[in-house]
């Protein structure tokens, strides 16, 4: 082979003929634009690989464009682009640190190439974004990176890097590894439309996204980690939108989605999310966070795995949406600490496959934590719970239709109200704590179940109680019906202006009873 030199492209050899096997060695510096073709660079020094800034390639200003090409080394960089635009087409890029660095506003094309790094230094990257608003867009091939905190992409710090890839597999080997790095990533967005992230070994991530106004948009992507706290997608400060596609965690404490801290808001649309080790909830949601899953599916299967764990101002919705939690864990844990949390379900099925409750509340300072469920199918799944550390004042507003079946219990110092609108529940109502627990009927609502300690308020002439033993309750408002049977049934108050159904024997004259023990009217 001839290597031709001209004005554009500048080849140092060291000890290589120019006809051994396509391969160019050390420097190929470009200062405008350039193509090459069926050419295998490489370089096996111990500072730079085939193409870099410092040894062997620079883009500056330029363009080039490389077709089935391979540049390979173990050196620390592959290709460094600097203002300038690289396109590959079917090519290889390989190196130990950084495989192409896009700095200073430069522009990637890749099409049908893989771009690797090789795993002999710690916190390498394939694609590396540095200073300005790089670009990179990729369709087909692939990204993969090995060794300890290695990465698939990484977004430069508070810079507006823009990446949109379609049909891409990314795949990170080693620990604490991460197909999508965010960190402070500020303005600038990822799209990804088709392909595979898959994650290998514990501590990694799928996707972190970290940066105030950055957008991360996600279609049609299979998200996968096998390693211990491995998460799906990890995100704070920013927008996240994920529209098919599935999140599928393998290890114990790898969620399915954590928003760990700061203001973040995300849209999730027609996905599955499975977890399936121990301490892997589907959902997890701290520090101001909103999310909005729709049209999806939702499963755990590992021990202590709950669906969705909800704190510190975050507001979580489910829209159609169909959960199942297979252990005994509960399916929502909510803490209304501070301003508290919100959940609202719209419709969907909730099942505790397990036997685990529905709700649990676990706001350990003063706040509100709130929940509503509006037609939602809950008959599956178990009862409400505010557990015995609970401070927080805690509502629950089940409406249009939705049926709880299981008891509900405040072992807490803080409050439970539970309020049903023309819905359904079948379950005992417990006061074991200091707090109080308000129980009210609105709108044709039926309940049936026992009371130990709590309130009852029936507000409407439609609804109506329905006693399953003797029970005693602190405040009984009577506006419906109150079914009692045979039971004895002992108030400390009470405000009758309702119906009273007993049984009572005619011959013995024993059968049901209400006794107050304080005020009536």
């Amino acid at each position: 082979m001839k290597t031709p030199i001209t004005k554009t492209l500048i080849l140092t050899l060291c000890a290589l003929s120019v006809s051994a096997l396509n391969v160019l060695a050390q420097n190929l510096v470009v200062t405008s634009n350039t193509t090459v073709s069926d050419t295998h660079y490489e370089n096996s020094g111990t500072n730079y690989a085939a193409l870099t800034n410092s040894s062997t390639w620079t883009v500056t200003g330029s363009a080039v464009t490389l077709t089935g090409t391979a540049a390979t080394g173990n050196g620390r960089y592959g290709a460094r682009i600097a203002r300038g635009t690289l396109n590959l087409f079917s090519s290889t890029v390989s190196a130990n640190y950084r495989a192409i660095y896009l700095d200073n506003n430069s522009t990637a094309n890749l099409t049908d190439s893989h771009v690797s790094t090789t795993g002999s230094l710690n916190d390498s990257t394939a694609i590396a974004f540095g200073s300005g608003t790089s670009r990179l867009f990729m369709n087909g091939g692939s990204i993969e990176a090995s060794g300890s905190s290695g990465r698939g992409i990484m977004f430069f710090v508070y810079q507006p890097g823009i990446a949109v890839l379609r049909d891409v597999a990314i795949i990170t080997h080693g620990y604490a590894g991460a197909g999508v790095y965010g960190q402070y990533h500020s303005g600038g967005s990822f799209t990804m439309i088709g392909g595979s992230i898959t994650t290998y070994g514990d501590s990694a991530r799928a996707v972190h996204c970290m940066g105030s106004n950055s957008i991360y948009t996600l279609q049609n992507v299979a998200i996968h980690t096998s390693g211990v706290n491995s998460q799906g997608i990890t995100a704070m400060f920013g927008n996240f939108q994920f529209s098919g596609g599935s999140i599928t965690t393998e290890g114990d404490g790898s969620h399915g989605i954590w928003f760990n801290g700061g203001p973040m808001n995300g849209t999730f649309d027609g996905i599955t999310i499975t977890t399936t080790g121990s301490g892997a909830d589907g959902v997890r949601m701290v520090a101001s966070a909103t999310l909005a899953l729709t049209n999806s599916e939702l499963r755990t299967a590992g021990e202590d795995s709950s669906a969705f764990t909800v704190n510190d101002l975050s507001a979580l919705t489910l829209n159609n949406t169909a959960v199942t939690v297979e252990s005994a864990a509960p399916l929502l844990q909510v803490s209304g600490t501070g301003d508290g949390a919100t959940v609202t379900v719209n419709g969907g099925t909730l099942t505790g496959a397990g036997g685990g409750d529905l709700l649990h509340f676990t706001g350990t300072a003063a706040g509100t934590g709130s929940v509503t469920f509006n037609q939602a199918d809950t008959a599956a799944a178990g009862g409400i719970i505010a557990l015995g550390d609970t401070v927080s004042d805690n509502i629950v507003n089940v409406n249009g239709g939705t049926g709880l079946r299981g008891d509900l219990t405040n072992s807490g110092s803080g409050s439970l109200t539970v309020n049903l609108n023309d819905s359904t529940l079948t379950g005992d109502v417990i006061n074991a704590g200091d707090g109080s627990l308000v129980i009210a009927l609105n709108n044709h609502s039926t309940g049936t179940g026992a009371f130990t300690g709590g309130d009852l308020n029936i507000v409407d002439g439609d609804s109506h109680w329905t006693f399953g033993q003797d029970s005693t309750l602190g405040h009984l408002g009577n506006h419906g019906t109150l079914n009692i049977g045979d039971h004895q049934i002992t108030v400390s108050n009470a405000d009758h202006t309702g119906t009273l159904n007993l049984n009572v024997n005619s011959d013995s004259g024993q059968g049901g009873s209400i006794t107050v023990t304080g005020t009536a009217s």
